[in-house]
């Protein structure tokens, strides 16, 4: 089972959670699998977080840096969630404009690879010609592309 997002449990939920936990042998229960964006340790240390419940959920831990730190990443990711989606439109293929993922590779994707995803579907959604264009992607993703090349342009004018 996932818990998206454990980091934004209220402390009812995470006594609540805490108490299903506690009430299961650790063998015979389901198997929790957490994720967060949040420091659960510096939560902790503020007294906003149980500190029982990081060390329930906290067997394995598993960091992965944001996507935008992860370039490399975005294209394959892309066509991966590409193909779910024509899979589950039920078109066969699609050819895409390559600007499209210079552009993908430009924004900086605050929601990460679940961004990604939907930005994919939309834009796929979007499209009627056959080839995924820019014109297809998200108000969200061009924005923030141009935004971020236009903060890009203005920091290099500042410091020559």
């Amino acid at each position: 089972m996932l818990l998206d997002e454990v980091g934004e449990l209220s402390p009812w939920s995470q006594a609540l959670l805490l108490h299903k936990l506690r009430s299961r042998p650790p063998l015979h229960g389901p198997r929790f699998f957490a994720s967060t964006h949040r420091d659960l340790d510096a939560l902790v240390a503020a007294g906003a977080f149980s500190q029982e419940l990081v060390a329930r959920l906290g067997t394995a831990r598993l960091t992965l840096q944001p996507l935008r730190e992860r370039r490399e990443e975005i294209v394959p990711l892309a066509l991966h969630f590409l193909r779910l989606a024509l899979r589950a439109s039920g078109r066969s293929f699609v050819s895409v404009d390559p600007d499209l993922f210079h552009y993908l590779e430009r924004h900086a994707w605050p929601g990460n690879a679940r961004e990604l995803r939907n930005a994919m579907l939309r834009t796929l959604a979007a499209n009627e010609s056959g080839t995924l264009e820019l014109a297809d992607l998200p108000d969200s993703v061009r924005l923030g592309v141009m935004a971020a090349s236009q903060a890009s342009r203005a920091s290099n004018a500042s410091s020559h």
